[in-house]
């Protein structure tokens, strides 16, 4: 919720704050806990900022390994602009993609689940 009020923050980060809440009620994501869900929160922003060199939540890392650097023809809607690339458009398509994946690995659970049982009640 305090990432929304950052100066740098844009509207596509706040839509993108909507969908990753929303994969958090995602079957196979309610039974992961929380502090996984932490671990790799902190793994996705320590890549970004202290290897990639993207800025994260609008604060840019003192060093990384690698200078990531738009051209002039990169949109802030796209990267995300001073806020970082979680306020841009990429990363809500890698997040709506996550979301497709593990819904659909959430049915295909259940359906194995209920051949499963059919199988043993036979």
């Amino acid at each position: 919720l305090l990432l929304v009020r950052n100066t740098s923050s844009t509207p596509v980060f706040g839509s993108l704050i909507t969908l990753r809440s929303e994969g958090k009620r995602c079957p196979i994501c309610a039974n992961i806990a929380a502090v996984l869900t932490s671990a790799i929160h902190t793994m996705w922003n320590l890549t970004q900022g202290n290897i990639i060199g993207l800025q994260v939540s609008g604060t840019e890392a003192a060093s990384s390994v690698l200078r990531t650097v738009y051209g002039k023809s990169a949109m802030d809607i796209v990267t995300g602009g001073a806020f970082g690339s979680e306020g841009g458009l990429a990363v809500t398509a890698v997040t709506v993609t996550g979301l497709i994946i593990l819904l659909l690995l959430s049915s295909l659970q259940r359906i194995r689940r209920k051949q499963k049982r059919e199988t043993e009640s036979a």
